[in-house]
């Protein structure tokens, strides 16, 4: 569980903060190795290591520090939320802050590191030819769902309570029930279930290959039978599909 707050807060700080708590979840699969991309190296390496000490030296104020933490904090639905994650986790909030602190460093020094290099439009033409791939966006999806959170660690008997509670709620949906009804009556996922479970657009990469599995199967319009993945269970409806395109 340290494991998984960790790269939540990774994920505040490199990829931005726009999203819920559900979502932000989902993405936990792509934040693992998200440093070591940036770096082109594994987790693990001694480059890794190195950024580490490099970035050691970089000052980050305290009210840099406690933006970044009230950013983090306001991911949850409330303070009381926010606390049961970090004692799930086995953490504090002593140990995150230090944790924070850490990972904004090393994204100060990124930035240094970075923002001071022009690249002429030979360089750019160059990168663009060598990996036209790179340059295209994949297919995306837009889906809605009903979320039950049953994330790793929760009790086998909240789990078959949460099962059970999604398996009847399909089934008022198959009987004619309206799907935002649904959701705002049930929904977990605080930040989508206002606007009827709406995810947005995202592509294969970001979701986690169980939960992206029940989209691709599914046309637009269509509703999914209950799934359940690592997070916990979900009615998926698949509302638009964008086929690959040049980036513009």
């Amino acid at each position: 569980m340290k494991r998984a707050l960790r790269r939540l807060v990774l994920l505040v700080l490199f990829a931005g903060l726009g999203w819920g708590v559900s979502e932000l979840l989902f993405h936990w699969h792509v934040t693992r190795p998200l440093l070591a991309r940036l770096l082109g190296a594994k987790a693990d390496s001694p480059a890794v290591a190195n950024l580490r000490r490099e970035s050691a030296g970089e000052q980050i104020s305290d009210t840099v520090l406690d933006r970044e933490l009230d950013l983090l904090l306001h991911q949850f639905a409330d303070e009381n939320a926010f606390s049961q994650a970090l004692e799930a986790s086995g953490s504090s909030i002593q140990a995150l802050r230090v944790q924070l602190s850490e990972h904004l460093r090393a994204r100060q020094w990124l930035e240094n590191k970075i923002g001071p290099h022009k690249v002429t439009e030979a360089e750019g033409r160059a990168f663009y030819d060598a990996a036209p791939e790179q340059f295209t966006q994949p297919q995306r999806f837009r889906v809605r769902h009903l979320f039950l959170a049953a994330p790793p660690g929760t009790a086998p008997e909240a789990v078959a309570a949460k099962r059970t509670l999604i398996q009847g709620l399909a089934i008022r949906l198959l009987a004619g029930e309206n799907f935002n009804a649904l959701v705002a009556e049930a929904s977990e996922d605080e930040a989508t279930r206002a606007r009827g479970g709406d995810l947005g657009y995202f592509s294969a990469l970001r979701m986690p290959t169980d939960f992206m599995a029940e989209v691709e199967k599914l046309r637009p319009g269509e509703f999914s039978a209950p799934v359940q993945s690592q997070l916990g269970f979900h009615i998926l409806q698949l509302t638009e599909r964008k086929p690959p395109r040049p980036l513009a």
